[in-house]
């Protein structure tokens, strides 16, 4: 979008000032509109570019990881009731996202674009939105989030994505957490 008005702007001036060929009355008119309607893209953009976007409803709640139950809000589901738990927390408060394709909103996210979804035993499914304040929230649960993979609730993927471990050291160093406190569980 952008590409198409600095290209038209461009031609334009081109025409007028290589060419000395004056444009007719529409032209300087369409001229005008193409570089205002730009100019207030740019102010707009750069008036949002500090705002969070909005919430649409209300946070009611906290999510508890405990070695052997998920606390959400009022619920709390015991872990050996649980088939396996999946985590979607890639949002978090002021991450970067509207600044593509013509976005004029606000700039920064809100961190509610994730979820926790478990499946229970029976089958049956429970989907949850949270937010997120930092991105790397989940390292507080870390020791409880492995354990759950111990006890196969999550798969190793699903764990290194959680967790934010991208790197081939950071992984190694994860998979020597698993085994310490596998070996530690199994002492007891």
């Amino acid at each position: 979008m952008y590409l198409l008005l600095l290209s038209l702007i461009g031609l334009r001036i081109l025409i007028s000032t290589f060419l000395k060929i004056e444009g007719t009355l529409f032209e300087k008119i369409l001229y005008f509109t193409i570089s205002a309607i730009f100019v207030s893209a740019v102010i707009l953009k750069i008036i949002n570019l500090g705002k969070y976007l909005p919430l649409n409803g209300e946070l009611d709640g906290y999510l508890i990881f405990k070695n052997d139950l998920v606390q959400i809000g009022d619920e709390s589901f015991e872990l050996d009731k649980i088939r396996s738990i999946k985590i979607s927390n890639e949002d978090y408060i002021g991450r970067l996202f509207g600044s593509q394709k013509g976005n004029f909103g606000p700039a920064l996210s809100n961190g509610t674009e994730n979820f926790l979804s478990l499946i229970f035993m029976d089958n049956s499914t429970k989907k949850y939105q949270f937010e997120l304040v930092r991105s790397d929230d989940f390292q507080k649960v870390r020791k409880t989030l492995i354990i759950y993979y111990i006890e196969g609730k999550m798969s190793y993927h699903e764990l290194i994505n959680v967790l934010g471990e991208k790197s081939e050291s950071d992984q190694r160093q994860l998979e020597f957490e698993i085994e310490n406190i596998s070996t530690a569980a199994n002492r007891r």
